[in-house]
This record gives C-alpha cells, sequence and structure tokens, in this order.
C-alpha cells in the first residue's frame, strides 16, 4: 500500500480497531474473509478494510455513525 502522513501511534490504533472489529463480525461465517487495502479516488489515497462479516443495513448508516 502507498504510505501516507500520519501520526503512527495514532495509525496503529486505527488499523488495529477496524481489523479487529472485521475479525469479530467475520466469525460467525463459515468462510470470514478480511482484506486491507487501498484505491486512487480522483487523485486521493483511500485506505479500507473489507469484510463478509454481519454488517448493517446502509439504511440505518446515520444512526450507526451518529456518535462519531
Amino acid at each position: 500500500m502507498p504510505p501516507c502522513d500520519a501520526d503512527p501511534s495514532l495509525l496503529r490504533l486505527v488499523i488495529t480497531n477496524f481489523i479487529g472489529n472485521a475479525y469479530k463480525f467475520t466469525a460467525t461465517e463459515s468462510e470470514p474473509v478480511v482484506e486491507m487495502g487501498s484505491m486512487n479516488d480522483d487523485g486521493d489515497v483511500v485506505y479500507y478494510v473489507r469484510d463478509n462479516g454481519i454488517g448493517f443495513d446502509m439504511d440505518e448508516a446515520d444512526a450507526v455513525f451518529e456518535i462519531f
């Protein structure tokens, strides 16, 4: 993945939490998949963690992320 300009301690915390959540929510899958990567979005690098876990209804996304 491409390098990024970030505080190493905070970046480690973010990555640890995202990957930990991905593993936690794929625990009930018979074939769990957790993927970490990056992509280019109109010249910006976007990093992601993707999984095939239980997920949530995108219609409820505002309520799920309201606390953030």
